[in-house]
């Protein structure tokens, strides 16, 4: 039940530790990089957009950890606070207590590997964080979120030097074809699997490459599931978080973006498209709407070079969308 209670924890711990055992997947370059930096004091900081895949990299990592002998199974605590069973769980004082249960009477001799999986979702989570870090001389931590802002600015404000953050992205068309089996092994398979490989490139352009959407058949639920997760991203990542008074701004705003993708950035234009819609609204609110959109990971800015320094501080920029089914 969502007030799960003290007693239930250890079942709740074990049944996590189970399901790292079944990871499985494709390997991603930000595995070795994940890797390399585990067994290292610093706070490892996953971060990236809604279903890229931060969590399923992170699991398959402590697997490989595990199978390398650098923990052992029973010294990972896992945590997701999307699992509705942590619902009343999600206060510092709730989750230290469950660190202290786990460290106490479950996890053996050895370092110990506390993952946090969403932990934006925790509330004041930067100072139990921070708390953690320093109480526990042998123990490591490894963060992911959805969220730039609670993931960048909160811990390099109360953090700082203590942490190495990793942004994962969703799949490229190289990651794509090695999902699907059909990468070809050499250059000739090309030319033999050109009108295959093309068949895939159109999909991959039309509906993007977050992990699960390959799983899905029907182009009908593709398109759903692609619905789903722009509303996942504006209801939960960007209104609920930062408090927006007009959220169906907020949302016409998302997908005249996501639609404009590479464009240059036009404060006029956009304040002029929400007048013709009868819409009144201060420009600074744009702004600060936009930054909200690029804190959810959904688009990145990309700024105009100049040789001159000070046309830096031009206001012309480009937005792109983190994945093309989006856009679409």
């Amino acid at each position: 039940c969502a007030n799960m209670n003290i007693e239930q924890v250890p079942a709740f711990i074990r049944e996590w530790q189970n399901q790292i055992l079944t990871t499985s997947g494709i390997e991603r370059d930000y595995e070795a990089r994940l890797l390399d930096l585990m067994g290292s004091k610093p706070i490892k900081v996953v971060s990236g957009f809604r279903r890229s895949g931060k969590s399923h990299l992170v699991r398959k990592c402590i697997l490989k950890a595990i199978k390398r002998n650098q923990y052992a199974l029973s010294n990972v605590l896992y945590l997701n606070f999307e699992d509705f069973r942590l619902g009343s769980h999600k206060t510092p004082q709730k989750v230290d207590e469950i660190v202290k249960l786990f460290l106490t009477d479950l996890a053996g001799a050895g370092k110990k590997l506390l993952v946090f999986d969403e932990i934006q979702l925790v509330s004041e989570w930067n100072s139990l964080i921070r708390t953690l870090y320093e109480r526990n001389v042998d123990v490591e931590i490894i963060l992911t979120g959805s969220n730039s802002e609670l993931l960048s600015s909160e811990i390099s404000s109360s953090l700082a030097g203590r942490f190495i953050e990793l942004t994962v992205q969703p799949f490229s068309f190289k990651e794509t074809l090695i999902y699907l089996n059909r990468l070809p092994a050499q250059s000739r398979e090309f030319d033999s699997n050109s009108e295959d490989l093309s068949a895939i490139f159109r999909g991959f352009l039309k509906y993007g490459g977050l992990p699960e959407i390959l799983s899905i058949q029907s182009d009908g639920a593709k398109v759903s599931y692609l619905e789903g997760i722009v509303s996942k991203v504006i209801l939960d990542d960007i209104i609920q978080r930062f408090r927006i008074r007009h959220p169906v701004i907020l949302e016409q705003l998302v997908r005249y973006l996501t639609g404009m993708s590479g464009n240059i950035i036009s404060y006029v234009r956009i304040n002029n498209l929400l007048k013709s819609e009868q819409i009144q609204i201060k420009k600074d609110t744009i702004v600060k709407y936009i930054e909200f959109i690029q804190k959810s990971f959904a688009l990145s800015r990309l700024d105009k070079f100049d040789w001159k320094l000070k046309r830096h501080f031009s206001a012309k920029y480009k937005l792109f969308c983190i994945d093309t089914g989006l856009v679409n």
